[in-house]
């Protein structure tokens, strides 16, 4: 009889099971993300991130102990062989499940961090992630409210929404105010253009005066 689930131990196992869906990849990514960023974060390096080091115990997801390091063990090496565990969950999602842009920012998440780069931190790839994660779990919901809003206005009264457009007037834009021309204007029009040609006028006496 075939173990059940919870009792797989590794991804590797699992991934000779079944495939994953777009939502383990991307909840997964982001457990593995978050305790290799803490690795991280003591100074340490795992120097073996791929699905055998990934455990899953009942559900729970974790990076398990990493191997014995090599001398060319590095974090900025953890960080692009998580980049290929990445890859290797979303080739395990069927292609046409999930939401597209989800996977295409996953993706993206594993092409950005798939060379050695300096500046390459673990904790900035942790928090992309679950920026992501959090984004596609308002998505979802999104959704699902936008359905039952829907579910709930095809069920109401279609005329009832008719009466109530017809009360409202439709919208118009406000009218443009034109200027009107009167005798103040024309005066007031006519005294500026004077003030600034006497202004000017004065001006060019006093340059004349200044150069003879």
């Amino acid at each position: 009889m075939a173990d059940r689930e919870d009792q797989v131990r590794t991804l590797a196992s699992l991934l000779e099971r079944r495939q994953l869906s777009l939502e383990e990849a991307l909840a997964w990514s982001s457990a593995v993300a978050d305790d290799l960023a803490a690795v991280h974060q003591r100074g340490a390096c795992h120097g073996a991130v791929g699905p055998e080091a990934v455990w899953i115990d009942a559900g729970n997801v974790h990076l398990g102990p990493g191997a014995d390091l090599s001398p060319s063990a590095s974090q900025t090496q953890d960080i692009v062989q998580f980049a290929a565990l990445i890859r290797r969950m979303l080739s395990s999602v069927p292609p046409d499940q999930g939401d597209p842009r989800t996977r295409q920012a996953l993706d993206r998440i594993a092409a950005t961090n798939s060379k050695p780069a300096g500046d390459a931190r673990m904790k900035k790839v942790a928090s992309a992630l679950g920026l992501l994660r959090l984004s596609a779990q308002v998505e979802a919901s999104s959704r699902r409210s936008h359905t039952a809003e829907a579910v709930a206005a095809e069920e109401s009264e279609p005329q009832q929404v008719l009466l109530l457009a017809r009360e409202v007037p439709p919208a118009s834009p406000p009218p443009r105010r034109r200027i009107r021309w009167t005798a103040v204007h024309a005066f007031a029009y006519f005294g500026c253009a004077a003030g600034v040609s006497a202004v000017l006028y004065l001006v060019l006496i006093a340059y004349l005066k200044f150069i003879h």
